[in-house]
């Protein structure tokens, strides 16, 4: 076979709600079942993602089981095609690691992996475990599931695919195995967050993959809000050599049709669309407004701001749904802090509010609300302290010390301040309300210190 159509589908999976991510995913594969060779998803597109200690419960693991045998069940019919999903797969036949300290769950992570399932003819053809588990930020993947081997290619229909589960694709032992082993065409299924400046490293990552091992990639991502994460889709595909070959839209769902043919000797693709995906602040702006639909349609709430004199209160408006039942009793609060103000403790623990409480703006600095509140069609609210902004930047996103500090020509004693007010607010944070990632140190989930810590710079007198 020279010519494969590969339909990359862009679903919005519910973390732990496995019948409804089957109805999607059985959905996506119908609708294009016709004249498809394969149906692709992302990391984790059957259980969602994350799914925290939800990988440790037997009843969780054996229903994520069932869900598999009937996806697999969906390729028997006459001319369908396969299917590649992500999921979750207790293997007994592995041998589980020896722990000290053998309670149950350190039992059954022995056996549970990561995986991605690759089936046709009612038969899985192929499955991959992922083997770099990260323990970062909101992901903390050792303590859920066990590394899987470096594995070679999957042959399907006479093509051999190469299956990368997201931080994989990322280091250099699995796709330099998957070259050894003649790897035809590279599939890197992710559950990748957004971040301000992802989609620019997404494209030189694989891109680098391409331009060095020689295969064309397809990257497929989940959509959606899952507690403080926003998942942002934007998959794409990258022809031998590393030139991009299309790309699919940011934050929307839908299964997006690639034609792919073997050109002397090597597989590119040949259609696909090529959405220019947002990017700057009007990507942020669209994530946060996706991020705070789900947190609400997913927990089946409703939604209203607090009743705060704040500059961004005024763009919270724009993030309640249309549809918001304001009497429905089980509501979600929004709160207009910026990061600037949870740095530095200037933020409010609200006392009797009910339910949950999200901060939309908690990863946004002061001093950048109005380019947001510009990308969202908003009036600018007032500009924060810009000097005050890049100082924390130091001390957050780079942590520098204080010689590098004075090296980039800040000032040393106002940033030892900073970080003392930081310190003594750590506390509050811990009880601050939820904050929707837009880079890798958001205050609440990536950056972490002891609430009783007593280090200070080294200027500190």
């Amino acid at each position: 076979m020279d010519q494969l159509r590969i339909v990359v589908a862009q679903i919005n999976p519910i973390a732990g709600d496995i019948l409804c991510n089957f109805e999607l995913h059985k959905q996506a594969y119908e609708d294009a079942a016709n004249g498809a060779d394969l149906v692709v998803f992302a990391e984790a597109s059957l259980t969602g993602y994350p799914i925290g200690d939800l990988a440790l419960h037997q009843q969780f693991v054996m229903d994520c089981a069932r869900a598999n045998a009937e996806l697999i069940a969906l390729t028997r019919a006459d001319g369908a095609p396969g299917i590649l999903f992500g999921t979750l797969v207790q293997d007994s036949g592995q041998e589980p690691p020896f722990y000290a300290y053998q309670g149950q769950h350190r039992r059954m992570k022995g056996q549970v992996f990561n995986a991605a399932i690759l089936a046709e003819n009612g038969e899985i053809i192929g499955q991959r475990f992922k083997r770099s588990l990260p323990t970062f930020g909101p992901f903390d993947e050792a303590r859920w599931f066990e590394p899987g081997p470096l594995q070679g290619p999957i042959q399907f229909r006479g093509t051999k695919i190469g299956v990368q589960i997201c931080d994989d694709a990322w280091r250099e032992d699995g796709p330099e195995t998957l070259e050894e082993t003649g790897t035809e065409l590279l599939i890197a299924m992710n559950g990748s967050g957004y971040t301000a400046d992802i989609m620019d490293q997404r494209y030189a990552a694989m891109s680098r993959l391409s331009q060095i091992h020689g295969y064309p990639v397809i990257y497929t991502n989940l959509v959606g809000g899952q507690d403080g994460m926003v998942f942002d889709g934007g998959g794409f595909c990258i022809n031998p050599g590393g030139d991009l070959a299309g790309s699919f839209p940011l934050a929307e769902t839908g299964s997006f049709s690639t034609r792919w043919m073997k050109v002397e000797g090597s597989w590119r693709c040949v259609s696909a669309p090529k959405d220019e995906p947002e990017s700057g602040w009007a990507a942020s702006a669209k994530l946060i407004a996706l991020g705070v639909r789900d947190f609400a349609e997913k927990n089946k709430l409703s939604v209203e701001i607090a009743d705060i004199a704040h500059p961004a209160t005024a763009m919270l408006r724009q993030l309640v749904p249309m549809e918001t039942d304001w009497k429905s009793g089980n509501t979600l609060t929004l709160l207009p802090w910026t990061k600037t103000e949870l740095a530095l403790g200037d933020f409010e623990n609200r006392d009797g509010l009910e339910g949950p409480r999200l901060a939309p703006f908690g990863d946004v600095y002061s001093s950048d609300l109005s380019s947001l509140a510009e990308a969202m069609g908003e009036d600018a609210p007032p500009v924060g302290n810009t000097e005050t902004d890049r100082q924390l930047q130091a001390l957050i996103e780079d942590e520098l010390c204080v010689d590098a500090l004075a090296d980039e020509g800040f000032r040393v004693d106002a940033c030892i301040d900073l970080w003392k007010r930081m310190a003594r607010s750590e506390f509050k944070r811990r009880a601050a309300p939820m904050v929707l990632r837009l880079s890798q140190r958001a205050l609440i989930g990536d950056r972490v210190y002891p609430v009783t810590n007593r280090y200070r710079l080294p200027a500190d007198s």
